[in-house]
């Protein structure tokens, strides 16, 4: 995909980015690759969700790992339930 040149910061019509995808399917070394080239941490999708609060809600301990390696933010808020990445992790 890389190699392709891609966007890595596109967002398809479900408001997902590359690095979204990967966090979906648990793909650490693509979350890794995804990120170590320039892939955005802070990224929003339409609910408020950033990659670290779908990666804790899916109890996804080496993605979270990744992702706050890269300075993903814990305290942020998404609008659909209303809590942060911290309480997803509970």
């Amino acid at each position: 995909m890389l190699k392709r040149g891609v966007n890595i910061a596109s967002v398809d019509n479900k408001v997902w980015t590359p690095l979204n995808e990967a966090i979906q399917e648990d793909h650490v070394e693509i979350v890794r690759e995804l990120l170590n080239n320039g892939a955005p941490v802070e990224f929003k999708n339409k609910d408020g969700c950033t990659h670290l609060n779908t990666a804790a809600l899916k109890g996804q301990v080496d993605v979270v790992r990744e992702l706050l390696k890269n300075d993903a933010n814990v305290d942020c808020v998404n609008k659909k339930w209303i809590h942060t990445s911290q309480h997803s992790s509970i």
